[in-house]
Parts: structure tokens; sequence; C-alpha cells
């Protein structure tokens, strides 16, 4: 593709700019017009190069726009950091100290901080790290009544509650989804606080986890087929039968194992079917068990936090949508700071992070000038809640009419750009990589495609291990063996033979 020059200027805000190299696509996404934009972007393709660079074209080409007006977000403080030296260079320090250039949290950090009272927050509140979180879990669980998780472990719950918080639930609607699992329960079995009262005389749960957790995975079909998603409820019900039917033989062998119905004696029969009926119900009730339990730790979690003036990482981004949604006079004043806003790495971004964007970018008196960069294909948090559904999140919300004028016309979609080339790899590897991808059944983009005008190079090596620990050693004797081909790495990796399960090559 044909890069085209990005001329010196100086601009109305005093930047002097260097000759940079941009490629029709990128100048496109640089230069693109007021109102919300989607820049798909691959590997390699540039990503943060047209932050960088819309960023410069803003300031120069928009004499009523100045550095304090624009805000630049991004997932993490390291992510960032590099983001800011970018900008040092091309800017110089001078200007890109003006700029807004965070992460999410960091943002959100400082709105709290210079609101407390209004946010109903401490001035200069702790924020609980993952180990915090933990240590205040440990010190409330005496004081609650929980059966299920009598022996439990904090890090899940942790994870859980910060999931909850990244996805905007709180502990009201946890407690709401649980009456709905409640009810759906008594419907099915009827009353839920006989079945509770026998469990937690049971002692011993060990034998209705497996068969829970297969009630919960008939739960989810379910829910997923009245929302008009793909579902298997039938498949899921047959699952449960068949996890009540194998704990019922675990049961009634008596050393552990589940043995096959035929190696029990026939009159045994009729007492394996009355045990799985009955394991059925109480895992179905261990189950709206587990979850009752959960948001009563959630709550008094929540509670403990308020007790200590204390937030956490996800409590950030939450408090401060609340506090936009009550306090509209001082979203306008955000709103009015910041005219032009750019997120980068969304694909890293949650539904927490996607509101906020929406309530900071959508104002009566300007074009919803947002612009968001990610790859599709690619989330570091999507154990956070992030994926490809960001994409799908903000081009709902901006396709429908803001929240300033809830009956006016919806607008248009979000304008949809892509960068596809790729600036890092040879032809082989975007090859292969094209070829892994398109398997991906979750993408926002299907039909994006890397290319490349570096040469094909040589060609992928395809290395088959045994498990996690002998990919681990075949990488770092690979990276040996490069460094002893190369004076310019250090002596100290000291080639190592290469022992992989299998090499082949990809073309």
């Amino acid at each position: 593709m044909k890069s085209l020059p990005l001329p010196m200027t100086i601009g109305a805000s005093g930047v002097g700019t260097a000759s940079v190299v941009l490629t029709p696509e990128q100048r496109a996404i640089v230069e693109a017009d007021d109102g919300p934009v989607v820049v798909i972007a691959g590997a390699g393709t540039g990503k943060t190069r047209v932050i960088v660079e819309r960023v410069r074209w803003l300031l120069e080409t928009k004499a009523e726009i100045l550095p304090e007006q624009i805000l630049v977000l991004t997932y993490n403080v390291k992510a960032a950091k590099e983001l800011q030296q970018r900008l040092d260079k091309t800017l110089g320090p001078a200007t890109r100290a003006r700029l807004t250039v965070t992460n999410f949290h960091s943002f959100c950090h400082r709105v709290l901080t210079e609101s407390p009272g209004e946010a109903g927050v401490a001035p200069n509140p702790d924020v609980l790290d993952g180990v915090s979180q933990v240590l205040l879990l440990r010190d409330i669980r005496p004081d609650l009544p929980l059966v299920y998780h009598g022996e439990w472990q904090f890090g899940p719950i942790v994870g859980l509650i910060n999931r909850a918080k990244d996805e905007l639930v709180t502990p009201d609607d946890f407690d709401a989804f649980v009456a709905g699992e409640r009810e759906a329960f008594e419907d099915r079995f009827g009353g839920y606080e006989e079945a509770a009262v026998r469990l937690a005389a049971q002692g011993n749960l060990r034998p209705l986890r497996d068969v829970r957790g297969a009630y919960a995975k008939l739960r989810a079909s379910e829910r997923a087929g009245a929302r008009g998603e793909a579902a298997d409820p039938a498949g899921a019900e047959r699952g449960l039968g068949t996890a009540a039917q194998r704990e019922a033989r675990r049961t009634l062998s008596g050393d552990g194992h589940a043995r096959w119905r035929g190696h029990f004696d026939p009159d045994d029969h009729p007492r394996i079917d009355e045990l799985a009926e009955t394991y059925v119900a109480d895992g179905a009730a261990l189950e709206v068990m587990r979850l009752t339990e959960l948001g009563i730790v959630y709550r008094a979690y929540q509670a403990e936090l308020v007790r200590r003036g204390a937030l956490d990482f996800g409590e950030q981004i939450a408090a401060v949508s609340q506090l936009f949604k009550v306090r509209p006079n001082l979203l306008r004043r955000w709103q009015r700071q910041f005219r032009y806003i750019l997120v980068d790495e969304f694909q890293d971004a949650n539904v927490a992070q996607v509101e906020l964007i929406e309530l900071l970018g959508r104002t009566p008196d300007r074009p919803d000038n947002v612009m968001v960069v990610g790859d599709d294909d690619q989330s570091i948090y999507r154990f956070r809640g992030a994926s490809f559904a960001a994409f799908s999140d903000f081009d709902r919300r901006f396709s429908s009419p803001p929240a300033h004028d809830p009956r006016g016309v919806p607008p248009a979609a979000p304008r949809r750009l892509r960068l596809e080339e790729n600036f890092r790899s040879g032809e082989r590897v975007l090859r292969a990589a094209n070829r892994l991808i398109a398997h991906n059944q979750s993408r926002f983009e299907p039909g994006k495609r890397l290319v490349t005008a570096r040469p094909a190079g040589d060609a992928v090596r395809l290395l088959v291990c045994g498990g996690a620990e002998d990919e681990a050693v075949a990488i770092v004797d690979a990276i040996k063996a490069l460094a002893a081909l190369s004076p310019a790495l250090p002596a100290a990796l000291s080639p190592a033979p290469m022992v992989p399960l299998a090499w082949n090559h990809v073309d």
C-alpha cells in the first residue's frame, strides 16, 4: 500500500510536527470528521500511531481546540505511560502535559477525589487491590451465615464481585437475579426453604456439587433461550439427569467410584433412580443456595467498603457513572472540558467503561466526538468481561438517542474504519495467523484479514508440546538459540539444545 506523508506544519497550539508517513487507511482515520468512529485495527497495524497522529491533527487543524480539551483513555497504567511517551516525542513535553492521557481507573479516581462529597466517598479514599479485597472478605467471613461456602476460597469471590462491578451489577441487581432463580426452582421442585434446611442438616454436600453444576448449566441454557439466543435446554436437562444418576451410583457403591449401572444388582436399580431423583432436586437447591450466599457476601462486602470509606478498582468506575447520573451539573463540567475523546485498546473495555465513555462523549452542544480503536480478535481482559462485545455495545449506544434527548431521532450508526496492513510480520506469518483467526466464532468484523508488504520470510514452524510447561521450556530454548546467533543480545543467554516434541512447517 502506498504511504502518504503528513506534512510539517505549525498549528494553532504551537505544535511543531515532523513529517510522518501514513498509509491511506491511517490518514482516513487521523483526519476523520467529527462524530463517533469505530476503528477495527489488527495486530501490528499502527493502532497507537493513529491515536497519536489524530491528537496532533486535531490540535493543528482545529484552532478552537486546546490540548486540555482532549481526553485519551487506555486500559492500564503501563499503556497510558507508553502513550504519554509517544505523545511527548510527537507534540513536545509542554503540550503533552496539557493533555489528559490516562487509564480509566486513574481518570475515575481523579473525578472522585475532586468531588468526594457529591460522590459520597471519603476524601482521598483508599483503593483496595486484590490482596486487600481478600483480606476484607476474611474479616467479614465469621459474621456471615454460610453453608455452601463453609470452606470457601476468597479469590473466586473477589473475582465475581469485580466482574459484577465491571458489568454494573449492584447488590440489588444480584439479589433480583437470585430471586428469579429461586422462583424458577420453586416452580419446578416446590418450596426452597424446606430444601435449604435439608441441605444445612445434611452436612456433606460433596455428592451434590456436580449435580449443582449441571443444574446451573440447565438454567443458563433456559435463560439464553428466553433471550432468543441459541440454546439446548433439552440437552442440558439430559446432562442434569446423567450427573444425578452418576452421583447416586457413586453413593450406593460405598467406595467413592461411580460404577456402571450394570455393576449393581437389579434390585438396586430402583434405589439408584430414587436417589438420583432426590439429587436432582437437592442439586438444584444447592445452586440457589450458592447464589443466595454470593448475594449475601456481595452486600456485606459493599457495606464494609462504605464503613471503611474505601473503594476497589471496579467501584471507581461504577461510582463515577452513578455520580454523573445523579449530578448532571458535574457531568456537564467534564463534558465541557473534553471535546474529543480517544480510546486506545478498546477491545479491553467492559460494560462500565463503555457507559462512562457514553456519558462523557454525548452532549447536546456538539457531535459525539468519540473515537475507539481496538482489535476485535484479541483481549487480555476477557476474564474481566472485556471482548469484542465492547464494539457491539458502543455501536448500540451511539446508534440510539442520547440520554439528553431520549425521544429524538436515532442517529446513524458510528462510522467503521479498518486497519489491516501489518508492519511487523512477514507474509507467511500473517497467512498462518489469518487461517487461525478465521476460526474465531465471536468477531465484530469477520471479514478483517491482515496483509503486509514485507517479504514472505521463513516458513512458520509449528511446535507441538505436551503441556504448558513443555511449551515454556521450548520457547526459552528457542530464545537461547537465537541469542547465540546474535552478538547484540546478552551473552548470558547461552544456547541450549532444543528438544521439541514435534516441529512442522506451515506455509
